[in-house]
């Protein structure tokens, strides 16, 4: 008979919900707004907290008596001198099934003020299997049609295995509990989780700008602006689209989608065409697709948005953009920003990159080889190699400072507009899918006429190529195509 070995047979899992701080502020030597911190097990494990001091200070930190001896809480610095003050607080990975506490005392002359600091518990169940195994949730009545367990994987091969347990947020005042029974061949094991409650004192209400909240209620998404409830949370908490966007005839004038973050579920956003300056979507793990175009965000940070597809953030106002992350991408869209650079040699899986009205002086594209369309116009380009992109159906170069362009490896292009650049010249004749050509505004030859290599010659256009002009001014001299037939 095959045999099953788990450590733990049980994990119980406590997992904090939201706290609000009991305290504003404290008069005296000491005012600090915030002293109650919440770190996570593994990633975000930093908070840093902010206070004004009337006199020199010191911090020392406190362990609950069963953790007296980890020391896994850092407090830099340990002291300082009179005025406005931040320190950080970092604490060590966990790897209990149980949260910590510790105690960070500040002082400052006959006034003492103590920081509660709770780490939750490590949210992975390890254990050994001698056979395949399987997971699976069961929820209490009340909770069953929530689930707001995941468990990854939900299945496995015998050996020692670690399976992750996630919890969403709670926003309710009552703790939950949900099973993830673990079988393998005959054997069952039940592991139990435990969610913490929410704060009764929550004021989910205060964590939403305002007009984002009557958006909201607008939509019919909450029912009271002015009183978001905790239910409001948890229907917020599934919610995978959400459309609040403006249009070029009806702006938005949304100025900050602060509260977005309980959107944990979100897969779709679309928030173009209103008056943005900042959006966080850390906490939106899930995006697939993020529509901020038309708003005026200066940057915009998708690191942690490793699922996006498509991503549109043009007409805005970013100096920067880093999607080095974001390998899913098949879409990218950042067209009249500030861009000076952009890297995008992980993102091979892109079919469409439009970064056309910045300053980029420089343009990658060699790992890029699954590109369709490529926008690059209006920008400072001195070269542009595109000798790996033979998927390419559609360049748009235009309104750079190129002097060559080499196009022979592009033969599924079917729109090619290359006007206003430094060119004197082009061989498009391995290029039969054309139907759409512009070349226009180039020097040529200088004098009359810019020479096109092409599979015809002046006399034997295609009826079905779309030449957008054949003649134009160039430094006063009138510039002709002279379509010449390859050899």
């Amino acid at each position: 008979m095959k045999q099953l070995y788990l450590l733990p047979l049980l994990a119980i899992l406590a997992l904090t919900g939201c706290k609000k701080d009991d305290d504003a502020s404290r008069p005296g030597n000491l005012t600090i707004e915030k002293t109650e911190y919440t770190l996570d097990a593994d990633e975000e494990r930093t908070a840093t907290v902010a206070f004004t001091a009337a006199a020199d200070w010191t911090l020392s930190v406190v362990y609950d008596d069963a953790e007296s001896s980890a020391n896994w809480l850092s407090v830099t610095p340990m002291s300082g001198t009179a005025g406005e003050q931040t320190v950080e607080l970092s604490a060590a990975r966990i790897f209990r099934a149980s949260a910590r506490t510790a105690y960070a005392d500040l002082a400052c002359g006959k006034q003492s003020v103590r920081l509660t600091v709770t780490q939750t518990a490590a949210s992975d169940a390890t254990f050994t299997a001698a056979a395949d195994w399987t997971l699976s949730v069961v929820y209490d009545d009340a909770e069953s049609s929530a689930n707001w367990l995941s468990v990854t994987p939900m299945s496995g091969t015998a050996g020692e295995q670690t399976v992750e347990l996630s919890a969403a947020r709670n926003f309710r005042a009552s703790a939950r509990t949900a099973y993830a029974d673990l079988a393998c061949g005959k054997q069952s094991v039940r592991l139990t989780v435990t969610q913490t409650a929410a704060s009764d004192a929550t004021d989910f209400t205060a964590q939403f700008d305002p007009d984002f909240a009557k958006e909201l209620q607008k939509q019919g998404i909450i029912a009271d602006a002015g009183n978001i409830t905790p239910e409001d949370m948890e229907k917020i908490a599934a919610i995978t689209r959400l459309d609040i966007a403006g249009s070029y005839d009806n702006p938005g004038t949304l100025t900050s989608l602060r509260g977005i973050e309980y959107f944990e579920a979100l897969e779709e956003l679309s928030c173009l065409y209103n008056q943005l300056t900042s959006l966080d979507v850390s906490r939106n793990t899930a995006l697939t697709e993020l529509r901020c175009d038309y708003n005026q965000l200066t940057s915009l940070d998708v690191s942690r948005n490793m699922a996006l597809t498509e991503l549109r953030c043009d007409y805005n106002q970013l100096t920067s953009l880093d999607v080095s992350r974001n390998t899913a991408l098949t879409y990218l869209d950042c067209n009249n920003n500030q861009l000076t650079e952009l890297d995008v040699s992980r993102n091979t899986a892109l079919t469409e990159l439009d970064c056309s009205g910045n300053p980029l002086t420089t343009l990658d594209i060699s790992m890029n080889t699954a590109l369709t369309k490529l926008y690059c116009a209006i920008n400072e380009l001195t070269t542009l190699d595109v000798s790996r992109n033979t998927a390419l159906t559609e360049l748009n170069c235009a309104n750079n400072e190129l002097t060559t362009l080499d196009v022979s490896q592009n033969t599924a292009l079917t729109v090619l507009s290359c006007f206003s650049n430094e060119l004197p010249s082009l061989n498009i004749s391995r290029n039969r899918a054309l139907t759409k050509f512009d070349c226009s505004y180039n020097p040529g030859d200088g004098v009359s006429s810019f020479p096109v290599t092409a599979w015809f010659d002046n006399d034997t256009k295609p009826g079905d190529l779309e030449i957008d002009e054949e003649q134009w001014k160039y430094d006063g001299k009138t510039i002709t195509i002279d379509f010449r037939k390859a050899e």
